[in-house]
């Protein structure tokens, strides 16, 4: 029986945000639920087989669009901020203590990420690690 490193290809959606199952190279079927290419395919109609690194490459280009600043509420800064401790906060920027998710090229984990700046509110329009917000508050 193979490792799970051996796993090197999946069943996924393309641009969704988690595979469906990694592929069993011994066997060709589904490692979790030992299903067929025709099962995965009945139940998730637009699912491909690929390699982790293409998933992987996919995922780390969605993941890295450029940070753009909304306009959100004071309301809702504060729901956020006072939601759970936060996971940094420095000068009114300040990352929501659960990770979101984590970046596909570094391992790091990405937060939804607040700042007030003159009065005004504002959110990430995607998760941020604390690098690329410390990065964003020093512009």
């Amino acid at each position: 029986m193979s490792l799970t490193t051996d796993y090197t290809e999946v069943y996924a959606v393309p641009g969704q945000n988690s595979i469906i199952d990694t592929i069993n190279p011994d066997t060709g079927l589904t490692s979790v639920y030992g299903r067929t290419e025709a099962d995965v395919l009945e139940r998730e109609p637009g699912a491909v087989r690929m390699t982790w690194e293409a998933w992987q490459a996919a995922a780390v280009a969605r993941q890295q669009t450029p940070i753009r600043w909304e306009i959100t509420t004071e309301r809702k800064y504060q729901e956020m901020l006072e939601v759970l401790p936060p996971a940094y906060w420095s000068g009114g920027a300040f990352l929501v203590g659960e990770p979101w998710d984590h970046c596909m090229a570094t391992g790091r984990p990405r937060f939804a990420a607040y700042v007030e700046r003159s009065g005004r509110y504002y959110t990430a329009n995607r998760p941020v690690t604390m690098t690329e917000l410390k990065a964003e508050m020093s512009r």
